[in-house]
């Protein structure tokens, strides 16, 4: 697996994985680029200097020997059954690679325990999803599953209750009380959640906007949405 970009790069020498090159365009004036030479060094993960500057802009790639951190649906349920609180993101047919590494980003910033995406229709892990996560990506599992209405069930059986975010709500995000394992359910930049899909929410709330645009890029509103959550819970 490739990862591009100076900040992702560190996050990945930091988590431990097993790097076996690091890439480095000679003539890069990277701010961050000598930081990333003495962890390698530490690390004694070997690096390449090179004359042609890589497609990413920052110059500076690493070549991490290791899959993807997947999980299947059963396996975190059985893990979950166990814990008093815990925050699951359901992210419903989110196509751009962008917005989820940005939502993965977020997801890590406030203790998001997995991401669950159905299997088709969903943005995959491309080199822009990892980049834009800047390496958040090494810590949050993906879960890709064929229906999205049987995870959540499965999830409701063991404690957790859903909210869906939507833009009419029975209550804003922050009026909302969450439960102690919560779900939160965002669905596509351009058609929302699929109607079967918020049938299986226990609640909807929103995000209240005074401006002139009437939505939200859902990065910026799964941000916002986690954040409260967060605080919240615990």
């Amino acid at each position: 697996m490739v990862i591009e970009g100076a900040n992702a790069v560190i996050e990945y020498i930091k988590s431990d994985k097993k790097i076996t090159l690091i890439e480095i365009y000679e003539n890069i004036k990277h701010s961050r680029k000598v930081q990333i030479e003495e962890l390698a060094e530490k690390k004694g993960i070997m690096v390449k200097f090179v004359k042609k500057r890589s497609k990413n802009q920052d110059g500076i790639t690493a070549i991490v020997d290791e899959e993807l951190k997947l999980m299947e649906i059963e396996e975190f349920v059985h893990e979950s059954v166990a814990k008093e609180k815990s925050i699951v993101l359901i992210l419903d047919q989110v196509q751009d690679p962008r917005n989820l590494g940005a939502i993965i980003r977020s997801a890590d910033a406030f203790g998001v325990d997995i991401i669950i995406l159905p299997e088709h229709g969903s943005a995959r892990v491309t080199d822009t999803a990892i980049k834009t996560s800047t390496g958040a990506i090494s810590h949050i599992p993906l879960c890709y599953v064929t229906n999205l209405s049987q995870a959540m069930e499965k999830l409701k059986k063991v404690g957790y209750w859903i909210y869906s975010i939507d833009m009419v709500g029975d209550k804003t995000y922050l009026e909302e009380k969450y439960s102690a394992k919560s779900v939160i359910l965002l669905g596509s930049e351009g058609f929302g959640i699929r109607k079967k899909v918020q049938e299986k929410a226990d609640f909807t709330v929103t995000i209240p906007m005074s401006g002139n645009v009437n939505s939200l890029n859902v990065s910026v509103a799964a941000g916002i949405i986690l954040s409260a959550v967060h605080e919240k819970i615990r």
